[in-house]
């Protein structure tokens, strides 16, 4: 059985279907992409996934349980997140207090954190400077989040999802607004943080995913038309016609 699978889904917005009845699967420990041209339905369908909008027809099973009408805030605590093309950063406070406070709305936090407040704080402190060293903000965790980079506001939104400990996350267009340079280094980063978690990624520069997905779909008008490795979507003559070739 798929870690993720969808039978059918779809999505309608009055007249305009924005998702059309789409079967779709992601393998355990898999880091798959969905790509296609603006319009596509990309992000209908990764808010559907995300439990952001409910869909008109068809389900969404993950570790196979149906999880077509949990809201979002639910499928957080079955290990679900997703992360990027809202930011979620308080720039107000602190690096260090907003992966703070991220941990506590973890899905294992619980009354025992209640209990054992200042205990529970000291435990969350010490794994937010860990997270933060590891994604490479270690200096910055007392620096306002307001106060960022935008690449090291990418890096802090890294450190929010990944301190969740989430089992599948969706990462929608991480490296937006970065240069290429900047693109591969925080893919490589998302890359060592996530080897024991299923990702899917949707992201507009062609040669991250080329050299970060190990499966790759392509979506068109709400269908998707074509699924495979990399090297088999770019010798694909239809995905080079409907999407790839308005990049030439």
């Amino acid at each position: 059985m798929p870690f993720l699978l969808t039978e059918k889904l779809t999505k309608r917005f009055g007249g305009l279907t924005a998702v059309d009845s789409v079967n779709y699967e992601v393998k355990e420990g898999q880091l798959s992409a969905i790509i296609g041209p603006n319009g596509a339905g990309k992000t209908t369908f990764f808010n559907l996934l995300c439990g952001l909008i409910t869909p008109t027809e068809g389900k969404i099973i993950f570790k196979d349980e149906d999880i077509t009408e949990l809201p979002a805030h639910k499928r957080v605590s079955k290990g679900i997140a997703k992360t990027f093309q809202i930011s979620s950063l308080f720039n107000n406070l602190t690096v260090i207090d907003n992966v703070i406070m991220s941990i506590q709305r973890d899905r294992r936090s619980n009354i025992t954190d209640y209990v054992f407040g200042s205990w529970r704080k000291k435990e969350y402190a010490d794994r937010a400077e860990e997270i933060l060293e590891r994604v490479g903000l270690g200096e910055e965790k007392y620096n306002r989040a307001g106060n960022l980079t935008h690449g090291q506001r990418t890096l802090l939104e890294i450190a929010l999802t990944t301190s969740l400990e989430p089992e599948l996350i969706l990462l929608d267009e991480p490296t937006g607004g970065l240069t290429l340079d900047e693109s591969f280094k925080i893919m490589n980063m998302i890359r060592e943080l996530t080897r024991k978690m299923t990702v899917i990624l949707v992201e507009h520069k062609m040669s991250i995913v080329m050299n970060f997905a190990q499966r790759i779909s392509v979506m068109n008008k709400g269908q998707i038309i074509a699924e495979g490795t990399p090297d088999e979507i770019q010798n694909n003559e239809l995905v080079r016609q409907v999407y790839l070739g308005e990049k030439a």
